[in-house]
């Protein structure tokens, strides 16, 4: 049976009041934001395309963790244009975050490999301005001290996501690849939030943990300290690549629904915000800047729509327009479970060692003159 998100905030209305409380934030101290926050939700109820919110941006994928799910180090290193700079100028920077806000883009979230051994992460934050965005970085903890913490706050950083896998500190660990990184993890919520900025939890979904006593300690944490935990469902990229073993199904994704009556603030992509539609966002909603530049649809899809150094970015989202199945509000997530589109383009991906794949080798089943 297909999940079924038709009453989806009847269940429960603790995460709404979460986001709410996060909203009228963004409302008072930045208006710019939150006017395009509010044109994004009111395209999304229309079906209006194309429609932005959230501009992954993998400004280096450097990493002191080697995690057994990693996303990111596919891209690591390889770009289909070999003669762009190892890190993006900041004039590119500064452009690239004009035309996103003039696009409609309201939040940034800086992800990497880990932003926080990035020597340039200030002047990243400065320059693309965090009065037009609300910024956010996705980190591992290790380095999150509480100066560091104290520091994200002062330059502008609104929000951290912090990456915790099981709450059994072995098990985390031994995912991680890195021996006391529960530890690390946990001291870093505690600095993030005594530094006054929002955090989430960030945990790696599969078939097999769902159901595990390390997930169930992390959804108990989430209700202990009242914040969002994002259940980020496997999916068939980076070390992943191929392991249609790991995904989750509609069992699986019913289950998690369930589990919202008991722990409230569990989240995911495709659930349904207040005065939104929800779905997929790849594309309809968000999409993923590599550190050459290169746009995809999201982390996991490794496929270009387009290069920042040669295309605008209305370009780029004109072009991955093209493809019907990136505008449509699908409920399931395109890179961990709807089969069709994995196994028609995904599986394009898998064993490749130059990724992303161009536009055209990616989606090459456009009909040659929808792709000039």
């Amino acid at each position: 049976m297909e999940t079924d998100y038709t009453n989806f905030n009847l269940i429960t209305t603790e995460l709404s009041e979460n986001l709410k409380q996060a909203r009228e934030y963004m409302k008072k101290t930045k208006p710019r934001a939150y006017k395009k926050l509010m044109s994004f939700l009111a395209k999304q109820r229309k079906d209006i395309f194309p429609r932005v919110s959230l501009l992954d941006w993998g400004y280096g994928f450097e990493c002191n963790f080697n995690c057994k799910h990693c996303g990111t180090s596919c891209l690591s290193g390889h770009n289909l244009n070999q003669t762009v700079p190892k890190r993006m100028p900041m004039d590119v920077v500064k452009r690239v975050a004009d035309e996103a806000d003039e696009l409609g883009y309201f939040i940034i979230s800086f992800i990497g490999g880990e932003p926080l051994i990035w020597s340039e992460l200030d002047e990243l934050v400065k320059t693309v301005d965090p009065s037009r965005f609300y910024i956010t970085v996705l980190t591992n903890g290790w380095y999150l001290t509480k100066k560091r913490a104290e520091h994200l706050k002062d330059i502008g950083v609104n929000k951290v996501g912090i990456s915790i896998d099981s709450g059994i500190p072995k098990e985390h660990d031994a995912f991680r690849n890195k021996h006391g990184a529960f530890k690390r993890a946990m001291n870093a919520v505690h600095n993030a939030l005594n530094a006054g900025l929002r955090i989430h939890i960030s945990t790696t979904i599969t078939h097999q943990n769902l159901k595990s006593e390390g997930v169930r300690k992390l959804l108990e944490l989430s209700n202990k300290l009242n914040v969002s935990i994002d259940l980020q469902c496997a999916t068939v990229a980076g070390h992943w690549q191929g392991n249609y073993g790991v995904l989750i199904n509609e069992e699986d994704a019913n289950y998690i629904l369930e589990l919202r009556k008991k722990y409230p603030l569990i989240r995911r992509d495709v659930f349904p915000t207040p005065g939104g539609t929800g779905g997929c966002p790849a594309l309809t909603g968000s999409v993923f800047l590599t550190s050459s530049g290169e746009v995809i649809p999201c982390l996991f899809i490794h496929i270009s729509l387009g290069n920042v150094y040669r295309d605008s970015f209305k370009t780029i989202l004109d072009r991955g327009s093209l493809i019907p199945k990136l505008r449509e509000n699908s409920k399931k997530c395109l890179a961990g479970e709807d089969m069709k589109f994995i196994k028609k383009y995904l599986s394009r991906t898998f064993e490749q060692k130059n990724l992303p794949l161009s536009f055209e080798e990616g989606f090459r089943i456009i009909e040659n003159k929808r792709l000039k």
